[in-house]
């Protein structure tokens, strides 16, 4: 038995786990959720009858991104540290060898849109919000979100969502590709659960195999090391340092080009 505070999790006979993401009051990601995330996906990849899993919210939102307030308090290296456990743990998700779908209400900002991003469907509800807003914040996205992003909608759309930090509602997002199916906000579940059992009705192996190879014709891995390169490239400038400030003071930021 898992021992979790941010996460329910539940498995069922007809072989979906659902990883329900419960930290109050925006499911934002810090250590602690994402170490018991890791934990989550390690036993759902050990555990034999799980055939397809489904990340969603029991807050108000999917998920608004990273911490923010934990964020500010870290170090340079523990920020580094931090980006490396997300990243490895987005990866982990992503190559999952059953298929996920993340059902996404509220908002899915920067850090939780870029778990949506590794999933291999996403579902909104029509009130969705969704972004990459992190160059509002004099950062970028860190978690592979550049890469999955610009692999689902197209370099173009990638650049205009990136650059300008806009948030999406989920008919923008769906005209984009992103998201690949809307429903209404009081169907959302049934509306996942629908695709998930068209998806079951298939040979579990058959699924398996067919993903691993989907996955290898995009696969960015070897790309994470100039990720990591960009990153340090913002991780102590003053506009960074304004970006998180700003933020905090709900006032525009006030950019210095250094």
């Amino acid at each position: 038995m898992l021992n979790l505070n941010y996460i329910k999790y539940e498995t069922h006979d007809d072989g979906i786990a659902f990883v329900n993401l419960n930290r109050e009051p925006v499911n934002a990601l810090n250590l602690n959720i994402l170490k018991e995330l890791d934990k989550v996906i390690d036993d759902i990849k050990k555990t034999s009858k799980c055939r397809l899993v489904i990340f969603r919210s029991l807050q108000k939102h999917f998920c608004a991104g990273a911490d923010l307030i934990e964020r500010k308090k870290m170090t340079n290296k523990q920020t580094l540290s931090f980006l490396n456990k997300i990243n490895n743990l987005f990866d982990k998700i992503e190559n999952l060898d059953i298929p996920t779908i993340a059902s996404i209400n509220g908002a899915a900002i920067g850090g939780g849109l870029e778990l949506a991003l590794c999933c291999d469907f996403r579902v909104a509800s029509q009130k969705s919000i969704l972004g990459l807003t992190e160059t509002s914040l004099g950062i970028i996205p860190g978690a592979g979100g550049i890469f999955r992003l610009s692999n689902i909608i197209g370099l173009s759309k990638a650049k205009y969502w990136i650059y300008t930090a806009q948030k999406f509602s989920s008919e923008n997002a769906y005209s984009d590709g992103l998201i690949d199916f809307i429903s209404k906000d009081e169907e959302l579940l049934g509306v996942t659960l629908e695709i998930a059992q068209e998806i079951l009705e298939n040979a579990p192996l058959a699924i398996k195999s067919s993903k691993k190879l989907l996955n290898i014709s995009i696969n960015h891995k070897e790309k994470n090391n100039i990720q990591l390169e960009e990153y340090l490239k913002v991780i102590d400038t003053e506009d960074k340092k304004e970006g998180l400030k700003s933020f905090l003071e709900k006032r525009k930021p006030k950019w210095k080009n250094k």
